[in-house]
């Protein structure tokens, strides 16, 4: 199944907000209910807590990024220090907005990512 408008939307909106350290916009597009699912961490809910962990992994540093990527047969984020994979979020979208978000940290599961970003949201329709 291809993911829908809405969810890409919801995917690229929030993967731009990221970039720019925009907290508040990100919040926008959770669910009041979200739940975020850090390997390692456990669970943090809320709009506030999760806009706080999907921005702060897009911006620890001058060489933090956030991608647009094919995670799990759908867009997801890919976050990148220095070139390298230290982050991937699989996400769920109900409505429009972001319900789950499962992200994983361990450098051990995140071996097999490339450096080429699948940049979804740059492509043209």
């Amino acid at each position: 199944m291809h993911p829908s408008n809405a969810y890409d939307a919801a995917v690229v909106a929030v993967a731009t907000a990221c970039r720019t350290g925009d907290s508040l916009t990100v919040s926008t597009w959770l669910a009041a209910s979200v739940v975020a699912v850090v390997d390692g961490e456990g669970e943090r809910t809320g709009r506030g807590s999760v806009s706080t962990l999907l921005v702060q992994h897009a911006t620890t540093d001058h060489q933090s990024s956030v991608s647009v990527e094919w995670v799990n047969g759908q867009s997801g984020l890919a976050y990148r220090r220095g070139g390298r994979v230290v982050g991937i979020a699989a996400i769920s979208v109900e409505h429009g907005l972001i319900e789950r978000v499962w992200l994983v940290l361990s450098p051990d599961k995140l071996h097999h990512w490339t450096l080429g970003p699948f940049d979804l949201d740059q492509q043209e329709d």
